[in-house]
């Protein structure tokens, strides 16, 4: 008897939206996290093998009081138990994960937190 290997539902496939090159950039006013300033980052991502995980990795531009520049890799999936997408990104200061949705405007974290640190996003 031939097993035939697992194959990605379709909620699995909808994070093919980000297997691209993304370029972001932007500006972060003055509060209390600091002055603020420019930002931004490339990101390239990618299908896993298998097609089950996007991986990727950007390089950001961040004001200092920020974290500065570096790199940062991350993790997408979907966790049929939970029926949420994850995300998980590890760079030289953090590691952020979170689970949410996928809607028309692209992903909303509904659970974020960052190495136990709770913290909300808008």
């Amino acid at each position: 008897m031939k097993v035939s290997a697992p194959q990605p539902g379709s909620q699995v496939l909808e994070l093919g939206y980000f297997a691209a090159t993304w370029v972001v950039q932007g500006t972060i006013p003055p509060g209390p996290w600091g002055a603020g300033g420019e930002f931004g980052w490339t990101d390239s991502t990618e299908w896993l093998s298998g097609r089950f995980f996007v991986v990727g990795q950007w390089n950001f531009q961040m004001p200092s009081e920020l974290s500065g520049d570096g790199p940062e890799t991350l993790v997408m999936g979907y966790d049929t138990d939970l029926r949420l997408y994850t995300f998980d990104a590890f760079s030289k200061r953090r590691h952020v994960t979170s689970t949410g949705v996928l809607g028309k405007r692209g992903y909303g974290a509904a659970k974020p937190r960052t190495t136990g640190k709770s913290f909300s996003r808008r």
